[in-house]
């Protein structure tokens, strides 16, 4: 009798390790389904990954890089960088002129803001006017933001296509990470 009442109470605790074991692995893909979904919000609301296709921003960001966007960003500063939609197309930028803003590049390669030249510590080239690109000087509108990149000679920006809307900026850079590391 002793040896069915064992047999018992071993069946009953191969069930019982059984149905936690099961418990456990239940309880682990909830987490997991609800990481997935905090991390879906995140990404899709919040926080914005953008691959750099081109050398618009060298040498601060090459292609290939990837960037780190702050999507609810509202106010928008001179010097700041950005993510922008133009023609469908992410692109980074520097904002270089706010709403209400006069912008002026001339044949040099100076950048006058509202008449006043404009001094650009991390810009180690002259900003040519772009051909068959805008007039000057432009007078940005409220709702406009003047947005260059940093690789001058190279860069399709608001001296191509002119001024960014405030609904096409899709977020503000808050970090990078560099394909290449930091040496490049």
């Amino acid at each position: 009798m002793k040896t069915a009442a064992e047999s018992c109470l071993k069946i009953l605790r191969q069930k019982k390790e059984r149905l936690s074991e099961k418990r456990d692995v239940t309880e682990f893909f909830c987490k997991f389904v609800i990481l997935l979904l905090f991390l879906l919000i995140l990404f899709g609301c919040v926080f914005q990954i953008v691959p750099v296709s081109d050398d618009d921003m060298k040498p601060a960001f090459r292609a290939q890089d990837l960037l780190f966007a702050y999507r609810l960003y509202r106010d928008p500063a001179a010097s700041d960088i950005v993510i922008y939609d133009e023609s469908g197309t992410l692109h980074a930028g520097r904002i270089i002129a706010l709403p209400d803003d006069t912008v002026e590049i001339t044949p040099e390669g100076t950048i006058r803001i509202n008449g006043n030249s404009i001094e650009e510590p991390d810009i180690y080239m002259a900003t040519p006017v772009c051909r068959n690109g805008i007039e000057y000087p432009v007078h940005l509108s409220e709702d406009e933001y003047f947005i260059l990149g940093d690789n001058r000679t190279a860069a399709l920006d608001s001296r191509k296509f002119g001024p960014v809307k405030r609904s096409s900026i899709k977020g503000k850079v808050i970090g990078a990470l560099k394909k290449g590391g930091l040496n490049e």
